[in-house]
């Protein structure tokens, strides 16, 4: 069976993703900037978009993280920044440092950097500081009030998200043990806003796992377990479990089943073809 170029995929991601990233971050700051009229203006709609093209953008900070191409890795890292999502970032930065820790006791004694990509790698850390020390005060508007003090969020007990997702969590497992009905076979699917809200509102616990218990049973959430956890079973293919592991991560902190077939689209694509995906990785082999 002829085997799927996974470089063909990420590279049609990054020519789709940034620039539609990038144009998201400047929407973004005109819409929020001084004496803009929020809620006339057409992207507001649009905004709650930032955690699909976080997750898609992580992906890719994954990507070349693994193929260690350092100048997209560091451009994409800066794009997730600017998106300000914050999941997507911290699990994507977790599960960087867990590899890098790993590798680098097992090959303590094996380092070696190419004196090159040092170069190319300093010289661009240096670029990025002195473009953010010359607008700073853009760089203070996209770092600091979008993403710095959601991240300090989740050290406080008044981030309004944080406490939200507790309250609907605690909602959803005490209607989860309501009933014999609703433990084995839920509430229905799309129940959960209706009845947290007690209107017609498409809301969701912030949990895949549990809205999927909620919405379809245990038996909903059997199907969603062997989904998410099926690509670890898989012998080899150790790059796709770093994506599985990035999207599991996610479904356990954000979205719900009908707002992300984006990102199940190409995490479909993943699963259904994790066999044939070519992920050999570019690190330079000894001969």
């Amino acid at each position: 069976m002829q085997k799927i170029n996974a470089r063909i995929i990420f590279s049609t991601i990054f020519w789709i993703i940034i620039p539609l990233s990038i144009w998201f971050i400047f929407q973004r700051l005109f819409l929020w900037a001084p004496g803009s009229d929020v809620l006339k203006n057409p992207f507001y709609e649009l905004r709650i978009f930032y955690l699909n093209l976080g997750a898609l953008v992580g992906l890719l900070v994954l990507w070349f993280f693994h193929q260690r191409k350092w100048e997209l890795f560091i451009f994409s890292l800066i794009v997730l920044l600017g998106l300000s999502a914050r999941g997507p970032l911290i699990f994507s930065l977790l599960i960087i440092l867990s590899i890098s820790a790993k590798m680098f006791l097992s090959n303590v004694k094996k380092v070696k950097i190419s004196s090159n990509r040092l170069i190319i790698f300093g010289s661009s850390l240096v670029c990025v500081f002195s473009l953010m020390f010359y607008y700073s005060n853009f760089f203070y508007n996209l770092l600091y009030e979008n993403l710095i003090l959601k991240l300090q969020g989740l050290f406080s007990s008044f981030d309004g998200s944080i406490m939200g997702r507790f309250k609907r969590l605690d909602f959803a497992f005490e209607n989860i043990f309501e009933s014999f009905s609703s433990f084995f076979f839920g509430h229905g699917i799309g129940s959960f806003g209706k009845m947290y809200n007690q209107e017609e509102i498409m809301d969701y616990p912030h949990n895949l796992f549990v809205e999927s218990w909620f919405e379809l049973g245990i038996f909903g959430l059997l199907l969603s377990l062997i989904i998410f956890f099926y690509p670890f079973l898989i012998k080899g293919n150790h790059v796709f479990k770093i994506m599985a592991l990035f999207f599991l991560l996610q479904g356990m902190k954000s979205y719900s089943l009908v707002s992300i077939w984006p990102i199940f689209g190409f995490y479909g694509i993943l699963l259904f073809n994790s066999r044939t995906i070519n992920l050999t990785s570019n690190y330079p082999r000894k001969t």
